[in-house]
């Protein structure tokens, strides 16, 4: 999945990307090196606002502060909480369908 050497380092660090698709945020925090997924904003070392067309954008072109300038992206507090974030988040390899099966 990832390396404990690179989540060690978001130890006690929240991203929190707010969609403009959606009606509520998404939290990322690691505490005691699990990944929480919530809707609780209060601690967020970095916050993204954005939409799902945007982010897709940041992935393919890497134009984050091209991006800011347009007002397609907001990005408020630690930037390298997102780097860190997205660094993990690319190295992830998940069988989403066996995960969403587990649930159902």
């Amino acid at each position: 999945m990832f390396s404990l050497c690179s989540i060690s380092k978001l130890e006690q660090k929240t991203l929190t990307i707010v969609l403009s698709e959606f009606n509520f945020p998404i939290s990322i925090s690691v505490n005691n090196q699990k990944v929480i997924v919530s809707g609780l904003t209060e601690r967020a070392d970095c916050t993204i606002k954005t939409s799902i067309k945007t982010l897709q954008a940041i992935k393919a072109e890497q134009q984050i502060t091209e991006l800011i300038k347009q007002d397609k992206l907001a990005l408020t507090a630690d930037i390298k909480v997102a780097q860190q974030f997205a660094s993990v988040a690319e190295n992830l390899n998940i069988d989403w369908q066996s995960e969403l099966a587990t649930h159902i």
